[in-house]
């Protein structure tokens, strides 16, 4: 298959997929008067965009034969652990929901910028993923 037109299907199909929840606060934050600044940037957003793309690096290493063994097994790699932190995120963003008290200490901007970074690194890694499969 022609390499733009992957670019492309991996931009709609899995940039954008994963991003929907994120595009859709944007919007809600665009169109209400109501809604204070933070609620655009969500950590559990942040974290499925992340999780979408991991999942979709290791899926496409499975499936393409055309990269050097070892480069497979660094990329794999990275998306797995990236999947067991953004799990991790995704844990500790449910239990400070629940934990409205604050008890467990968790600072949620910090969270939300571990996971942004994690995330546009993902992006950056699956982009390079496509590009050379």
């Amino acid at each position: 298959m022609n390499r733009n037109i992957r670019l492309i299907q991996w931009f709609f199909f899995t940039v954008v997929f994963g991003a929907l929840p994120l595009l859709i606060r944007m919007l809600l934050y665009k169109s209400s008067t109501r809604l204070e600044g933070d609620y655009v940037l969500n950590l559990v957003d942040i974290v499925t965009f992340g999780l979408v793309l991991n999942v979709t690096n290791i899926n496409e290493l499975e499936t393409r034969r055309l990269m050097p063994d070892g480069l497979k097994a660094a990329y794999k790699g990275y998306s797995i652990v990236a999947v067991v932190f953004l799990a991790a995120f995704l844990g500790i963003a449910y239990v400070a929901d629940l934990d409205k008290s604050n008890v467990l200490g968790f600072s949620a901007h910090n969270m939300v910028n571990y996971a942004l970074v994690l995330s546009v690194v993902s992006c950056i890694l699956s982009f390079s993923v496509v590009w050379r499969t």
